[in-house]
């Protein structure tokens, strides 16, 4: 499908991206997408990641030891709701941020800056939309 006509479907069908409608209990998480940011602002899930950890790893660097251990503290406190993961950006140190929360049992919501193949837009952003939604700790 062209640019142009998935435009016009994206305006024609608005309501099928799936709708988060259950309240966010602790809204808080780390993201170490930029695209998840939007998904996060929109339903009130408050992003807490810090600007030097996104700039390094949407620069494709490792982000400040400190940034880093400020993720850690938060993972190992449960002070967070989930950890938004970019499988298509892992690096070293995200991957080692996504085992430490699945450790201690945060959810880590899979979200990529491209849709896969065989998706187009719509289907793409309504299954982030949908997996964001089913984060255990975001009900």
């Amino acid at each position: 499908m062209s640019g142009a006509a998935s435009s016009r479907r994206l305006v024609a069908e608005p309501s099928t991206l799936p709708l988060i409608g259950e309240p966010i209990v602790n809204p808080h998480a780390y993201k170490s997408v930029l695209v998840a940011f939007y998904l996060l602002e929109e339903p009130g899930l408050g992003d807490i990641t810090s600007d030097s950890f996104v700039d390094a790893v949407e620069d494709g660097n490792d982000p400040p030891a400190a940034a880093v251990a400020e993720i850690q503290d938060a993972l190992d406190a449960r002070r967070v709701t989930a950890l938004v993961f970019n499988p298509q950006t892992e690096s070293a140190v995200t991957a080692q941020l996504r085992s430490r929360a699945e450790q201690v049992g945060i959810p880590v919501v899979l979200m990529t800056e491209t849709p896969p193949a065989g998706q187009d837009y719509l289907q793409w952003m309504g299954a982030q939309v949908l997996s964001l939604g089913a984060a255990e700790g975001l009900r």
